[in-house]
C-alpha cells in the first residue's frame, strides 16, 4: 500500500491513504501503520464535507466539531470492527440540524485515549 503526503501553501501536512492495489494472488492488506485523522475534503466546504481517518486497530471513534470560540456544535461516533482507512460524512449542521455559519471549525477525533485535530472552514 501507499501513503500520499500533501503539503499545502500554509505548510500544513495531510496524509491520504493507504491506497492498496490488489491482484488475485496478493495477501490481505496490512492495517494502517498508525491511527491518524488524515484530513477533511473538501476543505473549505459547503454544505458538507468528508472526514478521512485511519485506525491501526478496531474500536469506537468519537468526533466532536467545535466553532472558533471553542463551543461544541456537533458530535457523533463510528464503531469499526477492524483496522483500516475510513471516511465519514459531516453534514455541516449543528446537533439540532441547523446549518452552521461560515467560519473556522475544529474537527476533533478521539480514539483509544488519544485526540487528533484538524481545522475546517465552512464557506457561504
Amino acid at each position: 500500500y501507499y501513503w500520499l503526503k500533501v503539503i499545502n501553501n500554509d505548510a500544513i501536512e495531510n496524509f491520504w491513504g493507504p491506497i492498496t492495489i490488489l491482484t488475485s494472488n496478493d495477501p490481505p492488506p496490512l492495517p494502517p501503520p498508525e491511527t491518524a485523522l488524515l484530513g477533511v475534503f473538501p476543505n473549505p466546504f459547503n454544505p458538507g464535507t468528508k472526514i478521512h481517518y485511519a485506525l491501526k486497530q478496531e474500536g469506537i471513534v468519537e468526533f466532536k466539531i467545535y466553532n472558533a470560540k471553542g463551543q461544541l456544535v456537533n458530535s457523533f461516533s463510528e464503531t469499526h470492527s477492524s483496522p483500516g482507512t475510513y471516511v465519514c460524512e459531516f453534514s455541516g449542521k449543528n446537533k439540532d440540524g441547523k446549518e452552521l455559519a461560515s467560519g473556522l471549525y475544529i474537527c476533533s477525533m478521539r480514539f483509544k485515549g488519544k485526540t487528533y485535530v484538524r481545522k475546517m472552514v465552512k464557506t457561504k
